[in-house]
């Protein structure tokens, strides 16, 4: 069951998802969706973080056979794959990703549908710029 738009304003990326997490916990809640993450702080380019409440989730996650932050933050953007040091660096990220994108499919039953980010077969002009 939802109950509309959840929305989670937090400074830190961790207290962010803790509080969705602990949101899916409450009785009669069985997803969020929509949901709008919005974290305010950064170090460099990072979010920051609380490694040890991330931990925390990650094995809560791991309890409820979900995946671990850092999988799930990798089908949002796979930034493993982003350089942004490369010319061109966009087009390098989407061609790099087409490559595994296979792989990726067959990996995990729950990507045959495809994931959060399914790496533009025709780039985006404006992913491309906000990449560049």
């Amino acid at each position: 069951m939802n109950n509309g738009i959840f929305v989670s304003n937090k400074h830190n990326l961790s207290l962010a998802w803790a509080e969705t997490f602990l949101h899916l916990m409450d009785r009669g809640v069985s997803e969020l969706t929509p949901k709008i993450i919005t974290v305010k702080d950064f170090n460099d380019q990072d979010a920051d973080e609380d490694l040890e409440l991330r931990g925390l989730l990650d094995r809560h996650l791991k309890n409820f056979k979900h995946h671990s932050c850092e999988t799930v933050a990798g089908t949002i953007f796979p930034v493993s794959l982003w350089n942004p040091a490369l010319p061109n660096n966009a087009q390098s990220l989407f061609e790099r990703y087409d490559k595994i994108w296979p792989r990726i499919q067959k990996a995990d039953h729950e990507n045959k549908l495809g994931v959060y980010y399914s790496g533009p077969r025709n780039p985006d002009i404006s992913l491309s710029y906000a990449l560049s």
